[in-house]
């Protein structure tokens, strides 16, 4: 498995290549206006034909060990900054939780605007439902029952 997984991390290297010419407005307002509303009106594009690498590629969490699973986190979140695309999750979540939340994002849409810093958001504000469980779980504070808080 380690060739493949070396083999995938060369492709994910590869595919920063793959990274859209920012295109810049003309002089004046109008011509920036026109510019912005291109943008805008630009259709969303699936982010495994936007980095030319399918979510398929990438094996099944339970076939890697704890070594690789990290490599391969490692690299995606590489190639994604090489796109201006950045991404949070907790500090402390294992590589196995990681990974296939990072995978699971190759098969979903972004506005995509090259040249402009994007952001992936793993996290759906709902602890119970956290993909890195609630034990992991960075905004389980923000929700908590504040009815006994007599400054809320």
């Amino acid at each position: 498995m380690q060739q493949y997984v070396n083999y995938l991390i060369i492709d994910l290297h590869n595919a920063k290549k793959n990274v859209p010419a920012e295109t810049k407005p003309g002089e004046g307002y109008e011509a920036f206006e026109e510019h912005m509303m291109a943008l805008e009106n630009s259709p969303d594009i699936r982010l495994s034909d936007l980095f030319g690498i399918s979510e398929e590629v990438f094996p099944p969490t339970e076939k890697l060990s704890e070594l690789q699973l990290e490599q391969l986190n490692q690299a995606i979140l590489d190639m994604w900054r090489a796109f201006n695309i950045e991404t949070d999750y907790p500090e402390d979540v294992p590589a196995n939780l990681l990974y296939p939340a990072l995978v699971a994002q190759f098969s979903k849409e972004m506005h995509y605007w090259p040249g402009w810093q994007m952001g992936i958001e793993l996290c759906n504000f709902e602890p119970d439902k956290c993909p890195f469980g609630i034990e992991h779980c960075t905004c389980k504070g923000y929700f908590q029952d504040d009815s006994n808080n007599p400054n809320s």
